[in-house]
């Protein structure tokens, strides 16, 4: 269970609840399973996070009674909701973030149902060189949630390696 706070992921100087492991190689899958009772407001995912001012997330939220699956993108000082779809009435939720050289592919699928494309984005807005602040940390695959608790019941992380 992650307990998500106000502390988001785009606020600068907080710690936002998440929990993540760094991406080493170009090629990875990610997936995550989320029950989907989080509460009205919340929203939980997974992120691929440079820093707060540098991450794209594939997450659920509540408003208004329904669940959405959202993709959402922050790069320097623009963030914005770039999809959203309704979810049906389910009981947990699989979105998966997957990568190569150029581009990160976000999914979300209901109760095991086939997954949902919501977009994708380049490898190049988490790259150290186009950054504000040169931290050479490198980019984080990692749960999140921001406003409410969020019960995640598997996390699976798959790097391949190059040859």
């Amino acid at each position: 269970r992650l307990c998500g706070t106000d502390q988001r992921l785009s606020t600068p100087n907080t710690t936002p609840t998440w929990l993540g492991v760094r991406q080493t190689q170009f090629d990875t899958d990610t997936a995550a399973v989320f029950g989907a009772d989080i509460p009205e407001g919340a929203r939980a995912g997974l992120t691929a996070y440079y820093m707060h001012t540098h991450h794209y997330d594939v997450l659920i939220t509540r408003r208004d009674g329904r669940l959405y699956a959202q993709l959402r993108k922050h790069l320097f000082d623009m963030a914005m909701v770039t999809a959203e779809i309704p979810l049906p009435e389910c009981s947990e939720v699989t979105l998966r973030i997957t990568s190569d050289r150029s581009t990160y592919t976000f999914t979300a699928a209901a109760d095991g149902g086939a997954p949902a494309v919501l977009g994708t984005a380049l490898t190049a807005g988490l790259a150290t060189e186009v950054t504000e602040h040169m931290t050479f940390t490198g980019t984080f695959l990692a749960l999140f949630a921001e406003d409410g608790d969020a019960a995640v019941r598997r996390f699976d992380y798959k790097a391949v390696w190059e040859k």
